[in-house]
């Protein structure tokens, strides 16, 4: 699956494997998203526009999908959301450095 992360004009498309959420794919790609909590669902630091395409997200608790959300509620924390499809597209904050 691919996802692609806008920032500043760039667009950078990742791969993103199962299982795997929107932070972690851009963590294995030098791309840092996470907030002050490390990932773990809590602070909201991660939380970015999610412009194009459906993102189930996760109970950090169960690993399980307990919500989706797509062009309704066009924002989610990216460490506990996770692409349903290809073509999800996120726009990261401006100043996040893509490549």
């Amino acid at each position: 699956m691919f996802l692609t992360l806008r920032s500043a004009g760039q667009e950078k498309t990742i791969d993103v494997q199962d299982g795997q959420t929107i932070a972690e794919a851009a963590r294995l790609h030098d791309i840092q998203l996470y907030g002050s909590c490390g990932g773990h669902g809590i602070c909201a630091g991660c939380s970015r526009y999610i412009a194009s395409g459906i993102v189930q997200l996760l109970n950090r608790k169960t690993g399980l999908p307990y919500q989706q959300r797509d062009d309704v509620a066009p924002y989610a924390k990216t460490c506990i959301a996770q692409p349903v499809a290809d073509g999800v597209v996120v726009e990261t904050e401006r100043s996040a450095r893509l490549w």
